[in-house]
């Protein structure tokens, strides 16, 4: 279990094994950044996970890496 300080990026986290993994993350009381295409399934995520882990915070960035040779989606990303 991580101290509630520590956050984890998880890509294609709005269906399958992203979302498994982001829920797996948050049972172990981590933050969670969700990343994927759709901002209406990363805000259904995103309450989902509030639900259930009340304690942790959550960033959404809605980001299409098959646009990634733009620059300015990994400086969104980061930022």
């Amino acid at each position: 279990y991580c101290t509630g300080d520590s956050w984890c990026v998880v890509t294609g986290c709005t269906i399958g094994i992203g979302e498994a993994l982001a829920h797996k993350f948050a049972s172990l009381g981590f933050n969670i950044v969700l990343l994927s295409r759709s901002m209406e399934r990363l805000n259904n995520v995103d309450k989902h996970l509030k639900e259930k882990y009340p304690k942790i915070k959550t960033r959404i960035v809605q980001a299409d890496f098959m646009k990634g040779d733009d620059l300015a989606l990994y400086d969104r990303i980061f930022d």
